[in-house]
């Protein structure tokens, strides 16, 4: 008669089935507890990607930290530098993870807990309030859905956010001009880009005043650009 499987077995055979991280409350329902999964990953059988997420051990996706974060927080909006770099619209490689939550969530005990360094972001809806909708891809990494920006609404992102729009406070900004300015050139050069999905992601967010002359500077510099 066969031996039963060891929990290590049990454990590594339901991430493999399901071929995404779990969070811990997937495990129990398997009854695998929460002190079991602390002393595998503490051994080295699977990987802890954050508070109450375990993975595979050889997990080697480049943005499997990303999908580990959307599993413990499908509401937030990977955004600005980290959405610059996975679009390619920027040459900056964040440090950090940087993700969007709606003000007034409690996360930030729960993205300190992460192996890598989280950069959140409180969006207030009453400044925007298609922020977390409008504008947004969603990718599928490691098998988990991962909320993104896409090219055009991080660019408007990316000014809101940076020294170069005049409403932003300082303590505030995380993106310098000459950041933004890069990602403007190489969103509005990229193939596929929608000077009319701009512009309305422009409106909806409530800067066109003022980033209306540097949107023009763009255009003009581009001689095969029609003109806004």
């Amino acid at each position: 008669m066969a031996a039963a499987p060891t929990v290590a077995e049990r454990a590594l055979e339901i991430l493999r089935n399901e071929a995404r991280p779990l969070r811990a409350s997937e495990f129990a329902r398997h009854g695998i507890g929460r002190v079991a999964l602390f002393r595998l990953a503490r051994n080295g059988v699977i990987e802890r990607a954050g508070a109450g997420v375990y993975r595979l051990p050889d997990f080697t996706s480049v943005h499997a930290d990303w999908a580990a974060l959307s599993l413990r927080h499908p509401e937030s909006l990977i955004c600005t530098v980290s959405a610059a770099s996975f679009h390619r619209t920027t040459q900056e490689l964040p440090m950090a993870i940087h993700v969007a939550f709606p003000h007034g969530r409690g996360t930030a005990k729960a993205t300190a807990s992460f192996p890598v360094a989280v950069n959140p972001h409180y969006w207030r809806a009453r400044r925007f309030p298609q922020a977390f909708t409008l504008g947004v891809e969603v990718h599928l990494i490691d098998n988990v859905p991962v909320r993104i920006t896409d090219p055009e609404r991080t660019l408007v992102d990316m000014f809101r956010f940076s020294s170069a729009n005049p409403a932003m406070q300082d303590d505030l900004a995380h993106v310098d001009t000459e950041t933004f300015l890069d990602c403007l050139r190489r969103t509005v050069s990229r193939p596929g880009f929608d000077a009319g999905r701009l512009d309305r992601y422009v409106e909806a967010a409530g800067v066109g005043r003022e980033i209306t002359p540097y949107l023009q500077t763009a255009y003009f510099a581009m001689s095969d650009f029609p003109s806004p």
